[in-house]
């Protein structure tokens, strides 16, 4: 049995590149993706390692102004929840005061969530922790977070609200709804991204505690503090807005392309909580998109759930890895 804290590095092919740094998980290039009318999104994040694992899933590369190919916003991880808690904060609101999250659900619109994990709840459904959801790249009512390129979703929803003891969540009692837009090959569009947005104004209050909260650690290849006029997610924004329901999106992983100030989109859009890393020291890190309205949070070396599949299943839904990226900012934010 492999233990689920082991220290090595892996590396995967994604179908997007992060909004961190471009590390060597992003996706295959754009040049080797036959994306007809659809754009591509991509996560915001860096590679995955054992309780120290990164992959980067980036950007989204705008190929057309139709719809666009979604992508994860992730970089690199190494830092345990216990410190980064430390240094926010949140461990002294959980001590004095046992905020945790209970009696609210955050929607996770992303690769889906690894329901199974221990730290998640173990189940899907009425009485578990994700309490519901729904696969829109597949179209089936089971969000599971599937390979060989699913973790990037599991990932934040452990920052969100992991119940580990080492590795716990921002809101440790939270429930939560897994919105799967990429398939298994880490594919993404922004079609499946409008229908979530829907999705969570038609059921937010379907479950036993209301949806509050969205988290879209996801974008696009845009850098401005203004919406692109291919934007199709504005009106879901504005009617969640209406909702009373709290949208945070990851900033972008780009700012090593622009040096300028700027956002992907859609975290450029009037309607969201733009959502910046930054590292230990507190300092911004240097692959954050970043405009003077966004928030910080800890996104380097966030240690969170990854599904057991990521490096090689064996039966025990435990396993924890590293990662860094706006894409763990984002959750960071949602689950306060």
């Amino acid at each position: 049995m492999r233990p689920a804290d082991r220290s090595r590095t892996l590396q995967r092919r994604s179908r997007y590149e992060t909004f961190e740094e471009r590390l060597a998980l992003t996706a295959q290039p754009l040049s080797e993706l036959s994306l007809g009318m659809e754009q591509q999104l991509q996560h915001h994040y860096s590679e995955l390692a054992p309780a120290e694992v990164v992959n980067p899933i980036g950007d989204f590369q705008l190929e057309s102004i139709v719809d666009e190919r979604v992508s994860h916003h992730a970089n690199t991880v190494n830092s345990s929840a216990g410190n980064v808690h430390d240094l926010t904060g949140v461990n002294y609101v959980f001590n004095n005061y046992g905020f945790s999250g209970q009696g609210q659900t955050v929607a996770i619109i992303d690769s889906g969530i690894a329901w199974d994990h221990i730290a998640l709840g173990g189940g899907l459904g009425s009485g578990y922790r994700v309490v519901g959801g729904y696969d829109f790249a597949e179209g089936d009512a089971n969000p599971y977070d599937d390979g060989p390129s699913g973790f990037h979703g599991t990932h934040v929803a452990g920052i969100v609200g992991s119940s580990d003891a080492t590795h716990r969540g921002v809101a440790s009692s939270v429930d939560l709804v897994g919105l799967r837009v990429f398939d298994d090959n880490g594919a993404g569009y922004f079609s499946l991204v409008e229908n979530a947005l829907q999705w969570v104004h038609d059921h937010r209050n379907d479950f036993e505690n209301p949806i509050t909260t969205v988290n879209l650690s996801l974008g696009t290849t845009w850098n401005s503090d203004s919406v692109p006029n291919w934007s199709t997610l504005e009106d879901e924004f504005a009617q969640l807005e209406k909702d009373g329901i709290f949208i945070a999106v990851s900033a972008g992983n780009s700012f090593s392309s622009y040096n300028t100030v700027g956002l992907s989109y859609p975290a450029a859009s009037p309607y969201v909580v733009p959502v910046a890393s930054v590292d230990s020291t507190g300092a911004i890190s240097g692959f954050s998109q970043r405009s003077d309205r966004v928030l910080l949070a800890p996104g380097g070396n966030i240690t969170s759930t990854i599904p057991d599949h990521v490096f090689g299943a064996d039966g025990n839904p435990n396993d924890f890895g590293t990662a860094s990226g706006t894409s763990m900012a984002s959750p960071y934010v949602a689950g306060a």
